[in-house]
Formats: C-alpha cells, structure tokens, sequence
C-alpha cells in the first residue's frame, strides 16, 4: 500500500472514531446521568461545566503546540485520550450521582472538546510530511460513523443498559489511540520533508492574548 494512501486512512479513521465518541458522549450524556439519579437541572450544569472547562485549556495547548512546530500535536492527542479513556473507566465504576461522577464527567466532556481541533490539525501535519491528506474525505467519514454510533448506541441502550454509554467510550477512545500510535511509529519512516525549524520559536505562534491584542476590533 502507497505510504499516502495509508496516510489517508488513517487519519479517515481517526475523523470517524473521533466524532463518534464525541456524539456518543455528548447526545448519551442525558441516558447515561440520569440512570445514575442525576435531575435535568444538574445534567444541564454538568454540560455546561464540561465545555467551560475547555475553554482556557484549548487555546493553551494549542499555543504549546505550535511553538514547538506543531511536533507534539500526536503524543499530547494521545495523552489526552489516555486519560479520557481512564476517566470513562472511572465513570462505568461509580454507581451513582455523586460529586465524583460529576466531577469525572465534566473532564470526559473537556477532554472531547479539546481533542477536535487537534484531531482536525493532524490533516495539516500529515501534510507536512509530504503527503496529500485529505480533510474533506476523512471528515465526511467521521460525519458517517457519528450516524452510525448514535443508530447503533441508541439500540444497544434499548436491550442492555444505559451502563454500555461509558463502556463504549473508552472502547471507541482505545480505537481512536491506535491510528495514533500508529502515525508516531510513521513520523520518522515516512515523512519526507523535514520539519521546520524557527530560529526563534516564540515567534513561530502567539498566544490568546497576542491575538486579542492584535485583534482589538474583532475581539
């Protein structure tokens, strides 16, 4: 197989299990809270609470990330669905409503917030190897798979238990690791333009601030 035709679907397949554990976490949250006691009030807040926690987190990876040349954009990805993944772990073993669950919750919630823009990146750092990755395409296979884990998630919630909504994750996150292990594995073996390198890396990107800075009307 051609090293960009692998390429590609890899990075297809890290769109497609991306959005389908983002739908699944986010569109079950409600089947999943309340099997564990939770009211539609707290469930509300917890939502909430989860994409406030991403806020000041993202753009500062983000800024990490690109001063570095964007070279830890894989291995800082996979930490993170490391520890999303321990988090659903965690989440599946905590029997009800409880300031723990709601507190693991809401950082499952940050932690698939935070993921998109680097998931939606690496199309960028692929190319950069060299390669012609598309965006389009893998992006349409996550729209696919995010139809097809809500259809299939919906059934199994049905005949089993709303317990399978954490279980699923961490499964759908263990499968989203693999593409990942696998393009750090292919960094060195199939890049064939160097990465880049600035003679002041604090000048290769600026942080939040910079761009408000700068951006005074627009802000």
């Amino acid at each position: 197989m051609k090293a960009e035709t692998k390429l590609n679907l890899e990075y297809s397949w890290a769109q497609g299990v991306y959005w389908a554990s983002n739908g699944l976490i986010f569109n079950f949250a409600a089947v999943f809270l309340q099997h564990r006691g939770y009211s539609n009030y707290a469930l509300g807040i917890i939502l909430a609470l989860g994409n406030i926690a991403a806020f000041p987190v993202q753009p500062a990876v983000a800024d990490y990330i690109d001063k570095r040349n964007k070279k830890p954009l894989l291995k800082s990805s996979a930490i993170i669905m490391a520890v999303s993944m321990l988090l659903a772990v965690a989440a599946a073993c905590i029997p009800s409503a409880c300031t723990a669950l709601s507190a693991v919750y809401v950082l499952i919630l940050a932690s698939s917030i935070l993921l998109q823009p680097l998931t939606n990146s690496m199309s960028a750092y692929l190319c950069s190897w060299g390669y012609d990755v598309s965006f389009s395409r893998a992006r349409a296979v996550g729209s696919l798979c995010f139809a097809l884990c809500m259809a299939v998630m919906g059934a199994l919630t049905r005949r089993l238990s709303p317990q399978t909504v954490p279980i699923a994750y961490a499964l759908l996150v263990a499968a989203l690791l693999l593409p990942l292990l696998l393009m750090l594995r292919q960094d060195k073996t199939l890049r064939r333009i160097p990465p880049k390198v600035f003679d002041n890396p604090e000048k290769a990107a600026g942080s939040i601030g910079d761009f408000i800075r700068g951006n005074k009307r627009f802000c």
